[in-house]
């Protein structure tokens, strides 16, 4: 599944400037519209330990992964290991053309 969410999506900063305004400024309007499009999120809080959450924080650095979706990536993976289904909200309706 991981693949199939990643497909094509570049998380990597290698060939970018460290602190650009526009880089940032992409990542936020990619990471809105991202959130937007995916359906409805509950807030939720969980406790990490704190060597867990260094190694996500050192992925977000290196490939931009966030790590909230890193964390749903890998619960996603454990559940469909466990055989588990997922009921997933239907994204809304996009407009037509009409012909």
């Amino acid at each position: 599944m991981l693949t199939k969410l990643t497909a094509g999506m570049n998380f990597s900063t290698k060939n970018q400037t460290r602190g650009s305004s526009l880089h940032r400024a992409v990542d936020t309007v990619w990471q809105r519209l991202y959130s937007y499009d995916v359906s409805p999120k509950d807030k939720t809080a969980l406790r990490l330990e704190q060597g867990l959450l260094d190694a996500l924080r050192e992925i977000r650095a290196k490939e931009g992964i966030p790590v909230t979706t890193q964390i749903e990536f890998a619960i996603r993976d454990w559940l469909k290991k466990k055989g588990a289904t997922v009921k997933t909200q239907s994204k809304r309706a996009g407009t037509r053309k009409r012909s």
